[in-house]
């Protein structure tokens, strides 16, 4: 069993909503972050609390994403 681990770092510019993603260190577009209450499909990452309205700051210290195999339609 191998693990392959690979390392997010999302980086917030000061003053702005402006993310810049970093996977295994190499950069990737930055995108605007946004609390919505839109239900997202595919390709999405949301981070949420656990109330509609913002409750509490959230600091994430590890995060683990597993992508799997799409559904068989």
């Amino acid at each position: 069993y191998g693990n392959d681990w690979q390392t997010l770092e999302l980086v917030f510019t000061a003053g702005s909503a402006t993310v810049t993603p970093k996977l295994n260190g190499v950069a990737g577009p930055a995108f605007q972050v946004i609390k919505d209450s839109l239900t997202l499909g595919l390709n999405a990452l949301t981070l949420t609390d656990v109330t509609k309205n913002a409750a509490y700051g959230v600091e994430i210290e590890s995060l683990v994403l597993e992508i799997n195999a799409p559904a068989s339609s």
